[in-house]
């Protein structure tokens, strides 16, 4: 998708002068956005998501506005990129997505807003290291960590910047590095945040922490202790009818872990479990080909068997 050109200020009178009741209007629109995406999945909603950064660049280029308008946004436009770039992940399409959330970076780097600008960086990482780059990863978060340590940032936003820097550093087997950001996502989602007008940043919860906590111990090669905490996001937040795709995804994950611990039957089980969701989402998807082509290994056994018999091979 072609990126709107924006010019540093809209020209004074150029166009439908906007303020306050717009700015609400537009953040009330993503948060429903953002929730929808949870419900439908990325699938349904790329396209809307797209069109609303588009509404809200182009907004800015033609509208007339005093200088804090300006600054919301191009915040709220940011809001909008990393959720065009998100929804473009999870339909499997991440030059679409790099593109994206790049463009996020920069509209807030534009007016500094902050939280926002770092919030999409850390969101590019996150999805570097789901493809394989954790060195790239790291690069950008660290670029990020300085806001964390000087305080620039709110705390569900540093939280997502230390807890992708976990995943990169187990990624590349870095256990203590793992350790250390782990620690430091629990101290930075224990601050209180003053609520936006829109807040791009509300899935950084304590349940979505012990997802990626399980996930790092995962690639560290732990699984036993990345079951415990996997086990505790399942319980927490797992079998929530509204956060359909990460539970699915965990599930796979915890999946994975018991066919590392030659426990099978406990695999198929949390398997059949996260099919039963029914989710569309390239990176649930990616999981559950993990598990399925890990399950080949055990076709003999009956539960395994049937498994294999009922699900489709993945492409």
């Amino acid at each position: 998708m072609a990126l709107t050109h924006l010019p540093p200020h809209a020209a004074r009178g150029a166009g439908r002068r906007v303020g306050a009741s717009t700015l609400a209007a537009l953040g009330a629109r993503l948060t429903s956005l953002l929730r929808m995406d949870l419900l439908l999945g990325a699938d349904l909603l790329r396209t809307r998501m797209e069109e609303e950064f588009t509404l809200i660049t182009t907004i800015i280029a033609e509208a007339s506005y005093d200088e804090h308008t300006r600054t919301q946004l191009h915040t709220l436009a940011a809001g909008a990129a990393g959720l065009a770039g998100w929804t473009a992940h999870d339909c499997g399409d991440p030059v679409a997505a790099a593109a994206m959330y790049q463009a996020g970076s920069r509209l807030a780097g534009a007016v500094g807003a902050d939280d926002m600008g770092a919030l999409c960086t850390a969101m590019l990482a996150y999805m570097l290291c789901a493809t394989e780059r954790p060195s790239d990863a790291l690069d950008l978060l660290n670029a990020a960590a300085g806001d964390v340590r000087r305080g620039r940032i709110s705390g569900r936003t540093a939280a997502a910047v230390c807890c992708f820097s976990a995943n990169a550093h187990a990624s590349l087997g870095d256990g203590r590095a793992c350790a250390r950001s782990i620690e430091a996502a629990h101290t930075a989602l224990d601050r209180r945040d003053t609520p936006g007008m829109f807040t791009l940043n509300s899935w950084m919860t304590s349940g979505f922490l012990e997802l990626e906590t399980g996930l790092s111990l995962f690639r560290l090669g732990r699984p036993d202790q990345a079951l415990s905490h996997l086990a505790t996001f399942n319980s927490d937040m797992g079998a929530s009818k509204h956060h359909r795709r990460t539970a699915a995804i965990g599930l796979f994950v915890m999946a994975e872990a018991h066919l590392q611990l030659g426990e099978v039957e406990a695999a198929v089980s949390h398997a059949n479990q996260a099919r039963a969701f029914k989710v569309s989402s390239a990176q649930a998807s990616l999981r559950a080909g993990r598990v399925h082509r890990a399950l080949t290994a055990h076709s003999e056994t009956p539960c395994v068997r049937d498994y294999l018999e009922c699900v489709p091979s993945p492409h």
